[in-house]
């Protein structure tokens, strides 16, 4: 019996996690290529690195997540980022496409070119565990920007989803003082029955001042960081559009990170 043919794996993107995706379906005996990847001592070295890809040779394409962070390239640590509509006018019908959090001109973009397109992120399973990977990182990029110990920090957390209810359980274990702000009455609850302050979302500005560490996860314009003490450290964890404006902060008033 002729034994199936193998499918050809690409994986676009630049960050740690795709490398792992990488690894993991060459370890698996997929034929696996990436671009957008640098060498790096951590990617499988028999996995080839491709500077310009035809993207009609692989069976299935894995992009990055969120999959475009401005609508226009695909998100990737190069300066040179490729247009999102010259990657989907190079895909057919015969191929499947996986990305994370797919706006609808993402979308739009796939339906042109009639090729099923999936939302890996829209899996329940899959974001609980990138939440938690999202939160660890957050939380080293505050432990290695701030002056101070995350144990006995004044902490605000903006926003009660997935990726904030893990990163507050995170700083509760720390024995860091957590206030969460959140708008719905029922989450307010839950926060407080958790063991955190809650915050009214309308009184995060005000609650802002008093932080050493502010994390926000909630994708508005909420928050005036002018009004944050000296030295404190705000980090970005929200999608547009943001909650206070993407790599803007008063030099005096702290430091901002974007994750």
């Amino acid at each position: 019996m002729q034994g199936m043919q193998k499918e050809h794996f690409l994986v676009a993107g630049g960050d740690m996690r795709l490398i792992g995706t990488a690894n993991a379906l060459f370890e698996k005996g997929y034929d696996t290529a990436v671009y957008l990847v640098q060498e790096s001592p951590f990617l499988n070295p028999g996995i080839p690195i491709l500077d310009a890809p035809c993207f009609s040779d692989f069976d299935r394409i894995i992009l990055p997540l969120p999959c475009s962070r401005d609508d226009v390239h695909l998100s990737c640590a190069y300066d040179n980022k490729p247009v999102l509509s010259d990657v989907f006018s190079a895909l057919n019908d015969k191929q499947k496409v996986y990305g994370g959090k797919l706006s609808p001109y993402v979308l739009s973009l796939a339906k042109q070119a009639n090729v099923p397109v999936y939302d890996y992120l829209k899996d329940e399973s899959f974001s609980i565990k990138n939440a938690v990977l999202t939160a660890e990182g957050a939380l080293t990029v505050a432990m290695q920007n701030t002056l101070r110990s995350i144990w006995g920090s004044s902490v605000l957390v903006v926003g009660y989803g997935r990726i904030a209810k893990v990163l507050a359980n995170m700083l509760a274990d720390l024995n860091a003082h957590v206030t969460v702000a959140a708008r719905r009455k029922e989450a307010l609850s839950w926060i407080e029955a958790n063991g955190f302050v809650p915050c009214r979302m309308e009184d995060a500005d005000e609650k802002i001042a008093k932080a050493d560490i502010v994390f926000n996860t909630a994708p508005a314009r909420l928050l005036n960081l002018r009004r944050m003490k000296n030295h404190a450290v705000y980090i970005e964890l929200a999608s547009k559009p943001y909650g206070a404006g993407f790599g803007r902060l008063d030099k005096e008033s702290g430091k901002l990170y974007n994750m």
